[in-house]
């Protein structure tokens, strides 16, 4: 396979019962406090038919026109809103349909914004509610002419909807366009045809210097990347028994591909809550078999550690640092990170901070100090 279409349509085809979407149940209370409860899943047949119903609602609506220019042709949708499952959904129905998605992130900040909108001749925004004013303010102040159509997710404000209407913009609900999309009749024999050198997305970096920098990247590129993963040895290979929890920002390009790989190999997908601050809440609900993360996160991680270790007295103290000592030898030797007797002791507790399950943890996008490393290794037994 040389397309994300051909590895999605082939997973939702011969696995449609299998759990792949997962998010944290919202329970609203009378007083208005929102709390969360377990997981709910939807399914590989669910999201396939979400995403198709995404795909003929644009198809038929034309919301991603066709633009030439010197670089070529390209049908873009602008993507802005955390990490959820109507995010995905949205982005492999317009990957089906053969629409390139183009990603929005707050740090990019109001001018780049603009600046994307702009460049990419954009006419269609999908976001989550809480983003509408920052696209209603730039189509306000004169700007992003382009773009006419907001797509989004829960509930907008009132006074959003109205103020996006005065400045000339079509607001449109995700549920809305799930239910019509579900009744539109579309073989999608008119669709534009995917190949592996159909651009997926474009990934606008922040830029060191001046403005954002769209990286092209094709069908090809990720499942190039999905399809390195066979070298890894078996006994660390993902499968689909595996699940990991989804929190890095999908806008990226490290997030995007540990999803498509999970869509490749049917890891189910648990999204966190929406605060990164109260991310040990869904790993102690979800428990996780596969963590990645970045530095930052795993250096805090460490020190949070260290710290606790440091508080310790007497015998504790002395059987955490045997503990230690021993493991650390022992993965020098062997590259063993699990010890029965000091496990069940000491690291089982540093475990549970991250729901007990993890076999596996990966870390990208920026150097880790090899102490670290290693001490995580043996703290969090993978």
């Amino acid at each position: 396979m040389t397309t994300l279409k051909e590895i999605f349509d082939s997973n939702a085809k011969s696995s449609p019962d299998k759990p792949f979407l997962g998010s944290r149940a919202k329970i609203i209370a009378d007083n208005g406090t929102v709390t969360f409860g377990d997981y709910q899943w939807k399914t590989f047949a669910q999201t396939f038919e979400e995403a198709q119903s995404v795909g003929k609602y644009f198809v038929k609506h034309e919301l991603s026109p066709k633009i030439t220019n010197e670089e070529g042709t390209f049908r873009f949708v602008a993507l802005y809103s955390k990490n959820r499952d109507e995010w995905v959904a949205t982005d492999l129905g317009c990957m089906r349909a053969g629409i390139t998605v183009v990603t929005l992130y707050d740090t990019l900040g109001q001018e780049s914004i603009e600046y994307i909108l702009d460049q990419t001749l954009m006419k269609t925004v999908v976001c989550s509610a809480d983003k509408i004013k920052n696209i209603i303010d730039l189509k306000v102040a004169g700007k992003i002419k382009t773009t006419d159509t907001i797509i989004y997710y829960d509930t907008a404000k009132a006074s959003d909807i109205e103020l996006g209407k005065s400045s000339g913009l079509n607001l449109v609900s995700f549920e809305q366009i799930l239910s019509e999309g579900k009744s539109i009749q579309d073989d999608e024999s008119n669709w534009d045809k995917v190949t592996g050198e159909t651009f997926y997305t474009f990934s606008y970096t922040s830029g060191t210097t001046g403005v954002p920098k769209g990286v092209m990247l094709t069908h090809r590129n990720f499942v190039a990347n999905i399809g390195g993963l066979s070298f890894v040895d078996d006994k660390d290979n993902y499968n689909d028994k595996d699940i990991y929890i989804s929190y890095l920002p999908l806008a990226h390009v490290f997030e995007r591909l540990i999803l498509l790989t999970s869509l490749a190999i049917k890891m189910q997908v648990g999204f966190y809550q929406g605060d990164v601050l109260k991310l040990t809440q869904d790993l102690a609900v979800l428990r996780p078999t596969v963590m990645v993360s970045v530095p930052r996160l795993y250096n805090r991680f460490y020190d949070l550690m260290q710290a606790k270790i440091k508080e310790l007295s007497g015998f504790k103290k002395t059987l955490t640092e045997w503990g230690i000592q021993k493991k650390l030898t022992q993965l020098g030797a062997t590259g063993k990170t699990t010890d029965t007797f000091y496990d069940a002791l000491v690291f089982n507790k540093f475990r549970d901070i991250l729901g007990g399950r993890v076999r596996t943890m990966i870390t990208g996008s920026a150097p880790i100090a090899k102490e670290v490393l290693n001490f995580l290794k043996v703290a969090f037994c993978c």
